[in-house]
Order: structure tokens, then sequence, then C-alpha cells
């Protein structure tokens, strides 16, 4: 596991606007107001989370892991490229649209495909929450996106941050995640060290995004028998 401090991303590219979402998300390809006109919702606003994966054949893949600005809110704190979805349709078009955006914005990665809704086991669909000043409520949705790489081993590197919102970013795999869930400190580039998430849920979340993917991966390898 490594942590990196990279520059800055440019301006975004076209290629945001057209993420693909299978038929199964399509609720979430509309703007955020109808979405929140459609469901009668009491919310202020939608949020999204952007949760990238960099698969390892050799060992297990790790979650693309962001930290906040010292002087910004919960400083210090890790998470994954995530914000709030625009009410200009110039900004974001869609929900969807919008994580594409915010990844872009926060990581300097090019999302192609959302692949799924994350959601933990036991919980309906979004994360209710209030912003800093407790004066707006908003529900967050997290989507596992695609990107579009020749090497995965290129990506690692290719992470851009903004760094008035973030400082460091790492690549951490399932049992860095657990031990941070545990408070435990993490091994990384020598040394030993506390990586906080900004939350219980976030951490819950990812986890169980680890195990969809474990899922996946299985009933590959079994499709691969069956046919051989």
């Amino acid at each position: 596991m490594s942590t990196s401090q990279p520059p800055r991303p440019g301006p975004p590219p076209a290629s945001i606007s057209t993420i693909q979402v299978p038929p199964t998300l399509s609720r979430f390809d509309i703007p955020a107001r109808q979405y929140l006109s459609r469901h009668n919702s009491p919310w202020d606003g939608v949020a999204v989370g952007a949760l990238v994966f960099c698969p390892s054949p050799e060992s297990t893949d790790s979650v693309l892991l962001i930290q906040r600005a010292a002087a910004d809110s919960l400083p210090n704190k890790w998470e994954i490229p995530s914000g709030v979805v625009s009410n200009d349709p110039a900004k974001d078009a869609t929900i969807t649209n919008a994580v594409a955006r915010e990844l872009w914005e926060e990581a300097g990665l090019t999302a192609t495909a959302i692949k799924r809704l994350v959601t933990p086991p036991r919980e309906e669909e979004g994360f209710v929450f209030s912003n800093s000043t407790n004066t707006k409520v908003f529900c967050r949705f997290v989507f596992e996106v695609e990107l579009e790489v020749e090497k995965w081993e290129s990506v690692r590197g290719r992470v851009k941050l903004n760094p008035v919102e973030h400082q460091r970013f790492v690549w951490a795999p399932e049992d860095a995640v657990r031990k941070m869930l545990a408070d435990k400190a993490v091994f990384h580039g020598g040394k030993e060290e506390m990586l906080e998430l900004t939350s219980r849920h976030l951490g819950e979340l990812i986890l169980e995004a680890f195990r969809l993917r474990k899922e996946d991966k299985e009933k590959r390898r079994e499709d691969r028998e069956k046919k051989a």
C-alpha cells in the first residue's frame, strides 16, 4: 500500500458526460431535482461517491482513498472521491454524470461506466447526512465505477488531487480498511500510521464492495469451469 502527494487535475475531459449506466441504475441517470421530486424526498440535495478499485491478478484488489486537507472539515481523515450533485444542468446533467465529475475533480481519473450501486448489508440504499453546519440534509449514493485503462499499473500513479480539498491518496487493500475500522495502525511506506476514515459507515460500505467483487470473481471462475 502506498500514499502519494500528486499535482492538481486540469480541466475535465468531455468524455465524463458520456459515462455508461446499466439499465438497473437508470433511476439515477436523471437530474438531481427530478430524482428528489419523483421520490417526494425531504432532502435538500443528492450527494454521490465513487469507488475505484485497482485489480491485482497476483494479490488482492485495492480501493482508492483520499485524505482530506488539514484546513478542511474532518481534517486529515480518509474518504472516497465524493460530493454534492449540482442543480446546474451545465455542470451535472444527471446524478451519474456527477459521479464522473467528482472523480475527475478530486482524483483526476476518468470514469467510463457505472458498475453498480453499493450499500452496506441490511441498509436501504442511500446514506442521509447533514452538512458541516447542520443547515442542510443530503442523501449520498455510492457507486463502483470502471475506468478505461490499458495498464492498471499506470493508474496507480495517475491520481491528481486538488490540494485545497485533499492532500494524499492511498490504494488500500481490504485488510487495511479492516484495520482502519478497528483503529489499528496500517503499515505502508516503511512505517506504521493511523489512517482514520470519515465514518464507520463508509468503511462498512467499502468492505461490502470488496465482498461483491470477490463474489463476481468466484462467479467468473465457476463459469470458466463449466465451459472447460
